[in-house]
């Protein structure tokens, strides 16, 4: 039951963060301030680790933080490409997606054995996790320059 509590949240909190973010037309902040507070959630994991209500709640914030960060994400390519390089761009972004799932899991591997602790990698994830938030910000805004009405 309580390793269904994380899942929940994330379930709840990504579809009232998309919700949010539909309504103000606003995807970049919303993205990164749940991507915020998954690193926040993946950095707290080892400093509460000793105590179980408290590494649930750690849990609970990564995964509402990453399910949040979701729906306003996936929805950016097609702000800031036209519809042909949109489509290149999902695909380039699900490409890396992969690699990272392929390539992460080693890099935690490696870090908890050469560590002897589950931290470095907890803080490893916590940290892709705000280079993605920064990235995400760092793109700048999305509105597409107004064509010029020439007459």
């Amino acid at each position: 039951m309580l390793s269904s509590l994380p899942f929940i949240a994330g379930f709840v909190c990504q579809y009232l963060v998309a919700r949010h973010s539909d309504a103000r037309k606003e995807r970049r902040w919303h993205a990164a301030l749940s991507g915020v507070a998954a690193a926040i959630g993946w950095a707290a994991l080892p400093m509460v680790s000793a105590n179980p209500a408290l590494s649930i709640v750690a849990l609970i914030v990564t995964a509402a933080g990453t399910f949040a960060a979701m729906g306003p994400f996936w929805s950016m390519p097609s702000l800031y490409l036209s519809k042909q390089a949109a489509a290149g761009g999902i695909a380039l972004i699900s490409t890396l997606a992969g690699l990272g799932s392929l390539v992460s899991p080693g890099i935690v591997g490696w870090l908890n054995q050469t560590t002897h602790t589950l931290a470095a990698g907890q803080y490893y994830l916590a940290a892709l996790m705000l280079v993605g938030a920064v990235t995400v910000v760092a793109v700048g805004r999305h509105d597409k320059p107004r064509k010029a009405n020439h007459a």
